[in-house]
């Protein structure tokens, strides 16, 4: 009689292979085993606390006088304390200030945001608050007025030390080019967005120069040489002539002739528009160079339409104006081979921007 002890017990088949095989069994046995488990114990401490949601909620602060409007924006502790979300909050609530502002009041909250623009490089932030200026018609009367006059001391400086103030026109003019402007003033017409509209004849401005000094120089070298050729045979029939009658032309009718030209010459002088100045052409050139450079392939991506002109007007000012200096050739040069580059699908933008958020 055999005892029970001694019955056959089911025991786990054995793997077949070698040792890394049934090792590798017995950890695919152990992970199935644990599947579902719940390793982490109830009352181990969490290992960082989680974060909480910032709050959403925020009460706008109503602006009461125009001071109160540019201490908002030019105080850089008071606005430290908001971030730009809660800026245009604040700007929503005050309605009733920014409705009953007078001309005068206008003009001094804008001379803080022209020099926020172009001595702060706070254009960015600036062009972000616009849109609720905007609301306002004297606003933009007198936005856009500023805007022609700083442009005209950029183009036509007095000789005084502007310092940096002056040189961040375009750079000011782009930011206005490349913002994401809302629905309704994102289109460059004056009945859509009068600012945006006076940013973009500016810059047309700025290429009607270099064009029309480019076609003049095209013109005066053509004429020049078509003058050449004329004189050159006039002089080999006057040898001839001299050489068979053996006597020159009367003084007289010569005088006659140098003195009606002369009476054509001025005459053409008096009806010619007014000629551009090679400084006034240089300054032109060196905006449209700062623009590209200051917006990069952003403002080739915002403006196609734009940067073709001035991809033709800066090729051709290149190859064709003699009157530009070298260092500005040379900045012309540098922005045509980085417009070729801004039309690759993996080209680098380089960009500066500022960010504004709420002090914690």
């Amino acid at each position: 009689m055999q005892n029970g002890s001694s019955a056959p017990r089911a025991t786990r088949p054995r793997p077949e292979g070698g040792a890394a095989n049934r090792m590798f069994a017995s950890i695919q046995s152990t992970l199935r085993s644990g599947a579902g488990r719940d390793f982490k114990s109830d009352s181990a401490p969490a290992l960082r606390n989680e974060r909480k949601p910032r709050r959403s909620e925020y009460t706008p602060v109503v602006l009461k006088s125009v001071d109160e409007v540019i201490g908002q924006l030019n105080d850089l502790e008071r606005r430290g304390e908001h971030s730009t979300q809660q800026i245009k909050q604040n700007l929503e609530a005050s309605t009733a200030t920014l409705g009953e502002m007078w001309d005068d009041e206008w003009t001094k909250l804008i001379d803080v945001l022209m020099k926020m623009c172009l001595e702060s490089d706070e254009a960015v932030f600036v062009v972000e608050l616009l849109p609720i200026f905007m609301k306002y018609s004297d606003f933009i009367d007198v936005f856009c007025d500023r805007m022609v006059t700083v442009s005209g001391e950029f183009a036509l400086p007095s000789g005084k030390d502007e310092g940096p103030r002056v040189e961040q026109v375009p750079s000011f003019l782009g930011s206005l080019l490349c913002a994401r402007w809302p629905r309704g003033l994102h289109r460059d017409t004056q009945e859509s967005n009068p600012i945006l509209f006076t940013a973009f004849e500016i810059i047309r401005g700025w290429l009607l120069v270099v064009n029309e000094a480019t076609e003049r120089g095209e013109e005066e070298r053509r004429e020049k040489a078509s003058v050449d050729e004329v004189a050159k045979a006039l002089q080999a029939g006057c040898k001839i002539e001299e050489d068979a009658a053996g006597d020159s032309a009367p003084a007289a009718e010569k005088d006659e002739e140098e003195r009606e030209e002369e009476e054509e010459d001025d005459e053409d002088e008096d009806d010619a528009p007014l000629a551009t100045t090679p400084a006034l052409l240089n300054r032109c050139c060196s905006a449209l160079a700062a623009l590209c450079e200051s917006q990069q392939r952003s403002l080739w991506l915002a403006r196609p339409e734009l940067v073709d002109d001035m991809y033709k007007c800066i090729k051709t000012a290149i190859t064709h104006n003699r009157e530009i200096e070298g260092s500005v050739k040379s900045a012309l040069l540098h922005t045509y081979l980085l417009m070729n580059e801004w039309t690759r699908s993996k080209a680098v933008t380089t960009k500066s921007a500022t960010t504004q958020t709420a002090a914690t």
